[in-house]
């Protein structure tokens, strides 16, 4: 390439002057400035303050991953690889823009347009939670615990969703309701308690029992009593009372729902 060397020694280093622009440590010019590495991991810029001790520096490294360091104190504020990922405090982002939080610092912070002051900002909290917080109010508006738990309000969720406070909602809240129930037979002039059992992973919420068969036998049946089993906490009891001399057909069911 036609152009002109400027070196302190004479020779093919330092800048090169072309028409296309600039070249510094190399004469094959692409653009109006074009740096060249001297050798692997070295400083392609530098930015020093105003009392000339370094502040900031552009470097290289092998591969093509060009990184911008504070000089002496961090090599990797930001971080950008040959496919086009962006790493901010680290230099292995593995997706598109990838975050490295400081010991006890912020992920990302975000503020007013006023006055620039931060109002939320996400964090990762104890190295493996991510913990989404109103600044200076509160932890733990949102809360997503490693395991996949999730939290509103908490910052120690013990659930898929872990709510501390009052919840409202619109639509339809499935519980898994199911009703199941029981039949017996109830011999004359005597009373006992039946119950109806809800499957394994299930409790009653409500419940009822009476004469199974719609007929005139119905009105020998008596129920004193209708509610959960005070003995087993998965069924509903009712105490039913026959007062005819003939055996009768009673029914005991729950309604059954996924709750504690």
């Amino acid at each position: 390439m036609v152009g002109k060397w400027i070196s302190g020694n004479g020779g093919n280093n330092g800048l090169f002057l072309h028409a296309n622009g600039v070249g510094i440590g190399t004469s094959a010019v692409d653009g109006w400035l074009t740096l060249r590495q001297v050798a692997p991991n070295t400083k392609l810029t530098s930015i020093k303050d105003e009392a000339d001790i370094p502040r900031w520096h552009k470097w290289m490294q092998p591969g093509g991953t060009i990184s911008l360091a504070q000089t002496g104190i961090d090599d990797h504020r930001i971080s950008i690889k040959p496919l086009g990922q962006i790493g901010v405090g680290t230099n292995y982002p593995h997706s598109r823009v990838g975050i490295r939080a400081l010991t006890g610092g912020n992920l990302i912070s975000f503020s007013n347009n006023l006055y620039d002051i931060t109002k939320w900002h996400l964090s990762i909290a104890g190295n493996e939670h991510l913990n989404f917080s109103e600044t200076g109010v509160a932890d733990g508006r949102l809360f997503l615990k490693a395991g996949g738990n999730i939290g509103i309000g908490t910052t120690d969720p013990a659930a898929k969703l872990d709510v501390n406070g009052d919840i409202r909602y619109s639509g339809t809240l499935d519980m898994g309701v199911q009703v199941v129930s029981q039949t017996y037979s109830i011999s004359g002039n005597t009373y006992g308690y039946y119950e109806a059992g809800c499957p394994s992973g299930t409790r009653p919420i409500g419940g009822g029992g009476g004469h199974r068969d719609f007929n005139s036998a119905a009105r020998d049946i008596h129920v004193n009593y209708t509610g959960p089993s005070p003995i087993n906490s998965n069924s509903w009891r009712v105490l039913i009372h026959n007062t005819s001399g003939n055996s009768r057909a009673i029914i005991v069911y729950a309604v059954c729902a996924k709750v504690r």
